[in-house]
C-alpha cells in the first residue's frame, strides 16, 4: 500500500476571525413613560413565551403572536418618542474573560457545561470611574441593581437587552460605570460579570426624569 503526501507549498488561506463586541446606552425620558410602557413589555414577553412554545407546524398561531410583537413595539417606540430628552451616554462595552466570567460563560455552554444560563439578566450602575479590564468581576463602585425589562434578539448576530428606569427608582446621582450580569439575583454583585463598560462622560441624573439602560453584544465573522 502506497503512502502519499499532499504538499502545500505558498497557498495561503483567508482565515475569518470571530469578534465579539457592543455598546451601551443610556437615554432619558420625561417622568411617566415607564409606568406607560411597562404593561406592553409585559405583553411583548408573554406574545415571546407562547410563539416560543409553537412548532413550525403551528405556523398561523406563531405568525399572530410575532405580529402582536411588532405592533406593541410600534407602540411603545411612539410613547419613547413623546417623552424623549436626550441620550447622554454611548459607550463601548468592554467584555469579560476570565474563568467563570464573560467569555468564557460562551465557552462553558459550547461545551455542555450548563452551569450559568448565560442569560443577561441584570444591569448595575454605579459611581466608580476605574478603567475596566478584562478580569474584572464586579463594578468598582455599584450603586443600584437594575432587572433586565426587555429583550431582543436581533438578526443572527446582536443581542439587546433593556432596563426601564423609573424616576422614583433611581437615586439623583452621578454614574461613571455600567455593567450586566448573568443569572445572580437582586443583590448587588451576585451573578457573573458579563461586561463592564465606563461611561464617559460621567452620566448625571436628575429628577423628573425616567432612564433607560441599554446594552448591545455583537457576534459576527469579521
Amino acid at each position: 500500500m502506497g503512502i502519499f503526501y499532499v504538499v502545500m507549498s505558498n497557498i495561503k488561506f483567508k482565515e475569518r476571525s470571530l469578534q465579539i463586541r457592543g455598546r451601551v446606552k443610556i437615554e432619558t425620558y420625561k417622568a411617566g413613560m415607564v409606568e406607560r410602557v411597562m404593561p406592553y413589555l409585559d405583553m411583548i414577553r408573554e406574545h415571546r413565551d407562547a410563539a416560543r412554545g409553537l412548532s413550525r407546524s403551528h405556523k398561523a398561531f406563531r405568525s399572530h403572536h410575532l405580529d402582536r410583537i411588532q405592533e406593541l413595539k410600534i407602540l411603545i417606540d411612539s410613547i419613547k418618542r413623546a417623552h424623549f430628552r436626550g441620550t447622554p451616554a454611548l459607550v463601548n462595552n468592554l467584555v469579560m474573560d476570565s474563568p467563570n466570567y464573560g467569555l468564557d460563560l460562551i465557552i462553558q455552554r459550547l461545551t455542555g457545561n450548563n452551569t450559568y444560563s448565560l442569560n443577561l439578566l441584570w444591569i448595575e450602575l454605579g459611581t466608580g470611574t476605574t478603567a475596566p479590564t478584562v478580569n474584572d468581576t464586579g463594578l468598582s463602585t455599584p450603586s443600584i441593581r437594575l432587572p433586565v425589562s426587555y429583550q431582543e434578539d436581533y438578526g443572527a448576530t446582536d443581542a439587546i437587552v433593556q432596563a426601564y428606569v423609573a424616576d422614583a427608582n433611581l437615586t439623583n446621582a452621578t454614574y461613571g460605570e455600567v455593567g450586566s450580569f448573568v443569572d445572580g439575583n437582586a443583590s448587588i454583585g451576585t451573578g457573573q460579570l458579563f461586561n463592564h463598560a465606563l461611561i464617559s462622560p460621567t452620566f448625571a441624573k436628575v429628577s423628573g426624569e425616567d432612564v433607560t439602560v441599554e446594552i448591545d453584544v455583537s457576534i459576527m465573522n469579521s
